[in-house]
C-alpha cells in the first residue's frame, strides 16, 4: 500500500511539473533576460587626437597623413609622415582669383526675400483674378434645389429648420 502511495505521489508530481504556473511558482522555470533591455555600458575612453591644438596658419595641415606612410608607421613602429601639399591646378586658381575679385553680396538674404515675395505676389495676384473669373460668369448653385430636383424629395436640412 504505501508503494502505490510513493508511485501515485511521484507521478503526481511529474505530471504537475510539466504545468507552467506550477513550475513558476517553484522556481523551476527559467527566466532569459531580454537582449533588448539589457545596456551596455562602455567604458570611458579619452577621443583619439584630444591632444591635438588648432590649426595655425602657414602650417602644414597634420590631419592629412600619407596612406602609405600611415601603413608603414603600423607595420614598422616610426612616425607617419606627411603627405605634401599638392599644387593647385589652373582651375583653382582661376577660381580662387574670381572670389577674390567679386566679393559676396552681405544683404544676399534681402535681396532672396524679396525676390521671393514678388513671386508669392504674383501667384496670388493670378490666383485671385482666376477666383473672381469664374464666380462672375456662373450663378450659384443652391445645394437643396439640387438635392430637390434630384430626388424629388425636401432636402433633410429643410426640416431642421423648422423645427428651430
Amino acid at each position: 500500500m504505501m508503494c502505490k502511495k510513493n508511485i501515485l505521489i511521484l507521478l503526481g508530481l511529474t505530471l504537475l511539473s510539466g504545468c507552467d504556473t506550477v513550475r513558476s511558482t517553484l522556481g523551476l522555470q527559467r527566466t532569459e533576460p531580454d537582449e533588448f533591455n539589457v545596456i551596455d555600458r562602455h567604458p570611458l575612453t579619452t577621443p583619439p587626437g584630444y591632444g591635438l591644438r588648432p590649426p595655425q596658419s602657414g602650417q602644414e595641415n597634420v590631419a592629412i597623413i600619407d596612406p602609405h606612410a600611415k601603413a608603414q608607421q603600423s607595420l614598422t613602429g616610426q612616425s607617419a609622415k606627411l603627405r605634401p601639399k599638392a599644387p593647385q591646378s589652373a582651375g583653382e586658381k582661376m577660381l580662387l582669383e574670381n572670389i577674390s575679385k567679386n566679393p559676396s553680396n552681405q544683404d544676399i538674404r534681402t535681396v532672396i526675400n524679396n525676390e521671393q515675395q514678388a513671386s508669392q505676389d504674383a501667384v496670388n495676384s493670378r490666383l485671385s483674378s482666376l477666383s473672381k473669373s469664374q464666380t462672375d460668369n456662373k450663378e450659384l448653385i443652391d445645394p437643396h434645389a439640387e438635392y430637390e430636383q434630384e430626388t424629388g424629395h425636401a432636402h433633410p436640412s429643410k426640416f431642421l429648420e423648422e423645427v428651430n
